[in-house]
């Protein structure tokens, strides 16, 4: 790890969402009913056994949701629901009749207003505690964050990890999302150094933190030197992950401020991704039904990342609005996970708006640009 080293670099989320949809919509476009394959990140397989290799000619693996999203009452063509389509596309295109106001879609940066809501709305909440800890071991991680659940975040990590870094060209049409990955893994890997509940990998998780780090600092550029720069601490840590020693000689302090190592532009970036996914595809009680284990990571993710944001090291932790906005991010979210886990439709939907009016407020106080929040 490079401790004080911070890379920066223009990341376009909305650029990358829009891609994958983009990509989704022309690969549905040949008139199969039938639902695809789930794709190998889908299909992912258990955390000690390595991804099997993809060749040169396979595209490389998005941030999509799984093939558990894609069953019950909801028709799919590929990764898009049917009922988004026009059953007569060129007499509705022809009709000029405005049929109401636009309004663009919602956007977690964009507060909305909260509605009124009784105590019994929302499930409780357990507060992020006192985070200004070092490395956040004063937050009730178990409540935010539980290890089973981080545990199938990084299965999937790994396993789309595996398929962009396969080659040079995968590693080259997903630098972004090899980014972001990384950030989330060592985010994770990071949590777990002061997690309570016990997880396989405990005793190699700061290694696996710093390695995250590696990663994220070497997907930057394209070709043949930044992909090789990228895989090997990559490798390091598929071999850590399947029950290997880390790499010879390598040294990891136990504890290190998240600040340190876990860039807050990036969590912003998968912030976004997973809330506009969740706000666009998990708008029906049938749709949460079908994609709880999808929304349950998701959501955690983003709970995990609010608590991480109010510990030491990221600007603004120690200002009482700032951790106003975080706290009420991270209850939004935990509130958010409780009702999927309840198939509580009304109450999800009312706590994602909790997270929409946090981030708004947040960012029109906060946001400077520097770290691209």
């Amino acid at each position: 790890m490079q401790p004080g080293y911070r890379r920066t670099r223009a990341h376009g989320a909305a650029s990358l969402f829009m891609l994958t949809l983009l990509a989704a919509i022309a690969g549905g476009c040949g008139g199969a009913d039938d639902k695809p394959e789930a794709s190998d990140s889908a299909a992912a397989p258990a955390a000690a056994e390595k991804a099997a290799p993809k060749t040169e000619s396979e595209p490389g693996a998005q941030a999509t949701a799984s093939a558990s999203t894609k069953s019950g009452k909801t028709k799919w063509i590929n990764d898009i629901p049917y009922d988004v389509f026009y059953d007569r596309p060129l007499e509705v295109a022809a009709d000029g009749t405005v049929v109401g106001p636009t309004t663009p879609p919602p956007s977690p940066v964009t507060p909305q207003p909260e509605p009124d809501m009784s105590p019994g709305d929302t499930p409780p909440t357990t507060p992020a505690g006192d985070s200004g800890d070092e490395g956040g071991a004063g937050i009730d991680w178990v409540a935010v964050a539980p290890v089973e659940t981080l545990a199938e975040e990084m299965t999937v990590l790994r396993n789309r990890l595996t398929a962009n870094l396969n080659t040079v060209a995968t590693y080259n049409r997903n630098i972004d999302q090899i980014s972001i990955d990384a950030t989330v893994l060592g985010a994770i890997a990071a949590v777990l150094t002061v997690h309570p509940e016990e997880s396989r990998w405990d005793e190699n998780a700061k290694f696996i933190r710093d390695l995250a780090y590696d990663v994220w600092i070497s997907a930057d550029g394209t070709g043949s030197k930044a992909f090789r720069a990228t895989q090997e601490p990559f490798e390091a840590i598929l071999t850590i992950l399947s029950g290997g020693p880390p790499p010879p000689g390598r040294e990891s302090d136990d504890v290190v401020p998240f600040g340190d190592i876990v860039d807050r532009g990036d969590m912003m970036r998968r912030i976004e991704i997973s809330f506009n996914s969740l706000k666009a595809n998990v708008n029906t009680a049938d749709r949460l039904a079908e994609g709880t284990e999808d929304a349950i990571r998701e959501l955690t993710v983003l709970s995990m990342f609010g608590a991480m944001m109010q510990t030491e090291g990221y600007d603004s932790a120690d200002e009482p609005n700032y951790r106003r906005y975080a706290g009420n991010f991270v209850d939004g979210s935990t509130a958010a996970r409780q009702a999927v886990q309840t198939q509580d439709f009304d109450g999800f939907s009312a706590a994602l708006n909790k997270i929409q009016t946090s981030c708004g407020e947040c960012h029109g106080e906060y946001r400077s640009g520097g770290d691209g929040f």
